[in-house]
């Protein structure tokens, strides 16, 4: 649960459900049954980092990470998902405004950006 939803939200879960994935590890196998009570130690394996990060248009001003009153003057949103190597996985379009192609690579460009800086964090 958050402690305070002050905005961008699917941002912040996204991250937490990557970092929840990567600190799992398996239950322990005793004399050939799962003990779910222990941990054998093995990480679940989670290789790729692909993290989401929205950029928000209002006006001219593009923006990450919004408050709740910022979000409701959104104009347009993108959520960016990408990986290590910068490859895109996952794009959505959120908000009624257009966007224009130098917009689109504008957002993509910051969230890359972003993405690159919060992948040093975990």
């Amino acid at each position: 649960m958050p402690l305070n939803a002050s905005g961008n939200l699917f941002d912040a879960f996204a991250l937490a459900a990557l970092v929840a994935l990567r600190e799992t590890k398996f239950p322990a196998l005793v004399d050939g049954k799962i003990d779910y009570h222990q941990s054998s130690g093995k990480p679940l394996g989670v290789e790729k980092k692909p993290i989401a990060v929205t950029v928000h248009k209002i006006g001219d001003i593009l923006l990450i990470d919004p408050t709740r009153e910022e979000e409701h003057l959104c104009e347009a949103r993108l959520t960016v998902t990408s990986m290590e190597n910068d490859v895109l996985c996952a794009l959505q379009k959120g908000g009624d405004g257009p966007l224009t192609v130098d917009e689109i690579t504008a957002m993509v460009t910051l969230a890359i950006e972003k993405a690159r800086e919060l992948r040093k964090l975990i």
